[in-house]
Parts: C-alpha cells; sequence; structure tokens
C-alpha cells in the first residue's frame, strides 16, 4: 500500500527536524516515518533536508547531534538499498538509490577525515554496513566513484 503521505520542501524540513529531538522516542519514530517514506518527491525533498542537517551537524558529534547523524545515516543508507531505482534523484538520470549510495560513500569519507573521527565510531559501523548492504542491493549499480563535496 502506499502512503499518502507527500512532503512538500517545507513540511520535509519539519520532519526533519524531529529527529533532533532530545527524546529518543521521537528521533526513532521519525527515523522509521523518514525510511518508510514512498512519494518521490517526499524522499527527495526529505534527502535535501537531511543532507543540510548532516552537514550542519557532522563537525560535532556531542549531545544528541552524534545521535541525529547515526538517524541520518541510517535513513539515507537504508534508502539507498530500499527505494525502487524508478525514483529520480536529483541528479539527471541516477536513479535515487544510486545516489543515495554515493551520497552514504561520501560522508563516510567525511566523518573518516574528521578531527571528530574518534567521535563518530557508531556513526561509521553504521555507515560501513549499509554501504555494504546497499552495494549488494540489485537496484544499485556498482558506484564505482565519489562524488566530490559541495
Amino acid at each position: 500500500m502506499r502512503q499518502p503521505v507527500v512532503l512538500d520542501t517545507w513540511d520535509a524540513y519539519w520532519v526533519v527536524s524531529l529527529i533532533r529531538s532530545n527524546d529518543d522516542n521521537t528521533r526513532d519514530a521519525t527515523a522509521e516515518f523518514l525510511m518508510n517514506l514512498e512519494s518521490d518527491a517526499s524522499v527527495r525533498n526529505c534527502f535535501d533536508a537531511l543532507e543540510a542537517l548532516f552537514y550542519e551537524l557532522s563537525e560535532s558529534p556531542g549531545g544528541t547531534d552524534g545521535k541525529t547523524v547515526v538517524n541520518i545515516a541510517t535513513i539515507v543508507g537504508s534508502w539507498a538499498r530500499n527505494i525502487t531505482p524508478d525514483t529520480d534523484s536529483r541528479d539527471p538520470g541516477k536513479p535515487f538509490p544510486a545516489f543515495a549510495l554515493e551520497i552514504a560513500k561520501r560522508w563516510q569519507q567525511i566523518l573518516r577525515q574528521s578531527k571528530a573521527k574518534a567521535d563518530w565510531t557508531e556513526t561509521l559501523r553504521t555507515l560501513d554496513s549499509l554501504i555494504e548492504r546497499a552495494s549488494k542491493s540489485p537496484s544499485v549499480p556498482t558506484v564505482k566513484a565519489l562524488v566530490s563535496p559541495p
């Protein structure tokens, strides 16, 4: 059954903002909701909001920011594995699963090169696992090169 939810850019921003909550249940429920989105537009809009939040928070893993980045990595890694390849990314002609996998690999590289690398152990472990599983997914073609950070 398709979800009857379509999130525009504004809605996506507010939904994604919930994963910054101090409440574990709110963060977990929001991540679960986002991982199960089906609307192509909603996925793209939420991805943009998640990406902006990742770059904002990836400098400092302290407090809930570290948990938020783990959730962002989990959501995008799950999309790389589970979103159907007929979902377009913001890159013309590139299926969303391949795009999400490239971004997850970029984030993995950014966190590995971070001055706070030791603080990103859980996030890197999560990304490693999700990237490995997504790379084996039939919906994701082999990603040969990393895209450069914005």
